[in-house]
């Protein structure tokens, strides 16, 4: 089966909240909606490493970016809007 191109992007800044991960992405399957992909904008969480927590779940659509100072929540989105260029 090929994967088809995702309609919907959801954008989650986060900051020490890796604890949350599973059951965010565990919403995130049991919509009806298949064609989503999830991009996690960690903003230098000191408490967990949301890659580790998202490789574990082994979840395709999931993504991480790490910014490796505190940058801010705003800055999250502009991390996602570069990132969709390159």
């Amino acid at each position: 089966m090929v994967p088809m191109k995702p309609i919907v992007t959801v954008l989650i800044a986060s900051y020490n909240s890796a604890e949350y991960l599973p059951g965010l992405v565990a919403a995130l399957q049991a919509q009806t909606l298949a064609c989503w992909q999830a991009v996690i904008v960690d903003d230098a969480s000191t408490n967990g490493n949301p890659e580790t927590v998202v490789s574990a779940l082994r979840e395709p659509r999931v993504r991480v970016l790490r910014h490796e100072v505190n940058r801010g929540a705003g800055a999250s989105f502009i991390a996602w809007g570069k990132n969709l260029f390159n």
